[in-house]
């Protein structure tokens, strides 16, 4: 009797041995899917955002903005409509990047979950330049070129100078937001996105002064 009783309580220890050791390979195994997820998530976004400052650099889209006149604006406007497609595509596959589920929940990790944290709010800033002020700017020049700043009286047409005015009110208003929670956000320690992260900060600072 005791001698099937040691050989069940024995059975029994096997047993939890085992399962201990499942439970601690399919927890190591996730870990290692986790992190790889986290490597690729960061390496997409230094990629994303690396592209998205070369589309700015290459484009001359500053210094075509930084001339001054009529011709020397509307050429920076063009040049913001022609490149604007190519740039969003970046900048909305790195901010999916940072918005998805991994990098969210690494941004709640202790000690370096605000450099993940820092990286969301890069990404946001870049890809609201991309998606939101940019096409709103090119929007404003567009209107003020086909309705003109004077009526066929010779008059200013205040309509147009109003709806103008109002249009680059609002990006400025939004990029200054934009270019502010960036200026304070942490600065990330990850070596794949800190670099990129700081081109991204000097386009746009460029784009807000």
């Amino acid at each position: 009797m005791r001698h099937k009783a040691g050989k069940e309580n024995e059975t029994q220890t096997k047993h939890t041995g085992r399962n201990i050791v499942i439970a601690v390979v399919v927890v190591l195994a996730a870990f290692c899917a986790y992190a790889a997820a986290l490597v690729h998530s960061a390496m997409v976004i230094k990629d994303e955002v690396t592209q998205s400052v070369g589309v700015v650099r290459d484009s001359g889209i500053g210094a075509a903005l930084a001339g001054s006149g009529q011709d020397s604006s509307m050429a920076g406007m063009t040049a913001i409509e022609a490149v604007a497609p190519q740039l969003q595509q970046h900048t909305t596959v790195a901010r999916g990047q940072a918005d998805g589920w991994v990098w969210r929940s690494a941004s709640m990790l202790p000690v370096i979950g605000n450099d993940f944290a820092a990286t969301r709010i890069a990404t946001d800033a870049l890809d609201t330049l991309a998606s939101d002020v940019l096409p709103s700017l090119t929007d404003a020049a567009n209107t003020m070129q086909k309705a003109g700043l004077a009526n066929a009286d010779g008059n200013l047409n205040v309509k147009t100078l109003t709806e103008v005015s109002s249009k680059i009110s609002k990006s400025n208003d939004t990029l200054q937001r934009q270019v502010t929670a960036l200026n304070e956000a942490p600065e990330p320690h990850i070596a794949q996105v800190r670099d990129a992260l700081t081109s991204g900060k000097a386009t746009l600072d460029s784009a807000a002064s």
